[in-house]
Order: structure tokens, then sequence, then C-alpha cells
């Protein structure tokens, strides 16, 4: 059993297993760069002028153009400014509440992530003893995990039906990790296979909650960043932790905690917060970007692999004349047709399909391939926008799946 190099993983879903914190405020800075109309010498420029204008008039689609006019202007000059900002968070309002897990129970769950889970978060035929000698337990423990977790709702677990001790997993949260804070979506963060294994060498699962709360922290501090959107630290008070954490758990055990493991974060602890400095490798930009990259490299390999096939069976076809061409069209759910021409993907495409399996899954990206090639390219008919036309299936996949359910 071998992890992905990369997964997507829903951040309500980390946030609830390792406890929702009480109720509380976050106060945070927001930088704004500002055009400094004295220093760029705006005094007298017609434009500056208008805008003035089109401000006073409350015109604001003509102020947003002539703003854009002066970004252009050579001598402008812009300055950050910061505002402080103040935003109520109710976790148990945010995710949804479900109990939290046990150390063991948490690891399998973020480790089922990383088993190509299908668009719909389905997992099949994984061994129950490679899970324990992954998570370092014995099987007993994965199935008691295991029943944990679909008691408590993270996962649906079931005997796999086709192999001896193995089972099937469905991730009932999966489906929605692509989705818009308005569509109920609740974000992810992206997790390398290396990033994975430090977190299951993590003893204690105080010390494993603290370094994914660290994770989370960092990640929405990065999102807030506009100097170092690559931030890799964040700051959070002792009373912040807290309120996830057992009630025993104050500074000195917090601190004691942190101490055990510096594998993903270094901590430096004052007396009223601690700040969790993570390494850039495991930033979320930079792994975001290795796994774009890594994407764009598995979908060439599966577009190349296509092409093989569909150049076996050659410009001109007949079903049924060559048995391993039929087994092999069958496999990619190529329709019959009487011939069949490669696809020819430009950089720009292969980006975009590499962007669309990062965002929805690589398994869904592509079925919308297939089916493209199946109703539009085997037909003759001219694309122009590849990536625009299978981000349409996809939307059209996923809008039928919602309705069948």
């Amino acid at each position: 059993m071998e992890l992905s190099n990369f997964a997507r993983i829903g951040k309500g879903v980390i946030t609830k297993s390792i406890g929702l914190q009480e109720n509380y405020i976050e106060v945070f800075e927001v930088a704004e760069s500002k055009l400094d109309e004295e220093k760029s010498g705006c005094a007298g420029c017609p434009v500056c002028q208008a805008k003035c204008r089109m401000r006073e008039d409350g015109v604001k689609e003509a102020v947003e153009i002539l703003e854009s006019k002066c970004r252009e202007c050579p001598q402008a000059v812009y300055t950050e400014t910061y505002t402080e900002k103040k935003k109520y968070i109710n976790e148990k309002n945010q995710f949804g509440y479900q109990e939290t897990l046990k150390s063991n129970a948490i690891k399998l769950l973020l480790a089922y992530h990383f088993l190509d889970p299908n668009a719909y978060g389905l997992i099949e035929d994984i061994s129950i003893k490679e899970l324990a000698e992954l998570v370092g337990c014995t099987p007993a423990t994965v199935r008691a995990s295991n029943l944990t977790l679909s008691e408590y709702g993270y996962c649906c677990v079931c005997e796999s039906g086709r192999y001896d001790g193995c089972i099937n997993i469905i991730l009932p949260e999966y489906r929605d990790y692509h989705k818009t804070a308005a569509e109920g979506g609740r974000g992810y963060i992206t997790m390398s296979s290396g990033m994975m294994q430090k977190i299951l060498g993590l003893q204690g699962v105080n010390t494993l909650r603290l370094n994914l709360k660290g994770i989370l922290e960092v990640d929405s501090s990065s999102c807030r960043s506009t100097e170092d959107p690559e931030l890799a630290s964040a700051s959070a008070t002792y009373k912040k932790l807290r309120g996830f954490l057992p009630g025993y758990c104050r500074r000195n055990v917090i601190i004691k905690a942190l101490q055990k493991d510096s594998s993903i974060f270094s901590f430096d602890c004052s007396d009223k917060a601690v700040t969790f400095n993570i390494s850039r490798e495991f930033a979320q930009k930079n792994m975001r970007g290795a796994m774009l990259a890594n994407e764009e490299a598995e979908i060439k390999s599966y577009i190349e692999s296509l092409n093989q096939t569909l150049f076996m069976a050659g410009k001109t076809y007949i079903k049924g004349a060559d048995p391993l061409a039929d087994a092999r069209l069958a496999d990619y759910r190529i329709a019959a047709a009487g011939g069949y021409t490669l696809l020819a993907l430009s950089d720009k495409d292969y980006k975009d399909l590499a962007s669309m399996c990062v965002q929805y899954s690589r398994d869904m990206v592509r079925k919308a391939v297939i089916t493209v090639y199946n109703d539009y390219t085997v037909h003759g008919t001219e694309i122009r926008n590849y990536g625009g036309i299978v981000r349409t299936v996809i939307r059209a996949m996923l809008s039928a799946a919602k309705e069948a359910a």
C-alpha cells in the first residue's frame, strides 16, 4: 500500500477531529496598497481630478476604471496601510459538530485521504494489516478506530467483499472539498506524503492535536498575508489553544506537548502565546505548487497512455478485429467508432487539467476527458478551449450526482 504524493484534507474535518474551540474573537490586520497622491504628484492630474468627481458622485465603476489608469502611471507611489479587523468565530456553526477523536483514529482518517479516493470519496480494497503497519498499531486497533470513525460520522467502513482482510471506505465530506464558502464548502489544506509521515510519527494525542492546529493556523495567516504569501509562521495564545484541548492542558502542559516533537514546526513560546514556525517545504503555497506540478505530470502520463491505445486502434477500426485493442478501449471507456484520432493538448491545456485535478479530483478529471473525447473529439468537433469544456463537463457531472442524491 503506497500513499499518494499529495492529498487534499478538509479544514472542517481536521478541526472537528482535534476538537472544536469555544467561541472566540480573532483580531488580525488587513494590508491594503493605496496610492499616495502627495508623493505621486497627483495635484493637477486630470485623471485624479476626474476620479475625485466620480467618487463624490458615487460612481464606483468609473472610479475603479480611473484607478486602473493610475496604476499604469510611472510616477505612481503606493504605500501599505493596515487596518485592524475582528472576526467572531463559532466553529460549531462553521463546521458542524462531531466528537473529538483519539490519536490512532485521527491518523487513520488523515491517511485515508492519501489512498486515492475517487471524486466521491470512495476508497476500495485497503488491507487492514497494511493500515496497522502504516499507523503503527495493531489490526484490532484499526478495526476499533474504524468503528469510532463510523459511529461519529467521519467515514463509512465496510468489508471489501472481494479480498479477505480488506475494507472499503467512504469519506462523506470529500465531495464537498472543492466548493466555495457560498456553496457550503469549508476549505481544505494540501498535505504532502512527507508531512503525513511526520504526522504519523507524532507521539501523544495532545502533541498531534497541537501540530494539526498549527498547520491550520499557519494556513489561515498565509491566506491573509499580502506581504508574504508563503508565510510560514503564525501565533496563537495559550487561551485560544486551551479552547480545543482537555481542561488540564494549561501553559506548561502545552509547552511540554510541543517540545516532544519538532519535525514539522519549531516553536517560540512566550508568556502569552506560541508561535508556530513551519518548515518552508510544508508551507501551503509551496505544497500546493508541488501538488500542481505532480498532477500535471500524472495527467500527462494518463494522456500518453490513452494516446497509445488510440494509436493501436488507428484511424480506421472495426470492433472485434483486435481483442487487445477492444479490451484497452473498453478499459478507458472509449465509445465504439470507425476510427480514432490522438489527443493533442497544449501546455496550457495540461496546466488547466492539473488545476482541476487539484480542485476536484484526478478521477473526475479523467472521466471528464473521456466524456469530451466520446462526445466531441471522436466526431471531429473543433474545441477551442479544452480546459473550459472539461470544466463544464465536470460541473454537469457534479450537478447530476447532487440530483441523484
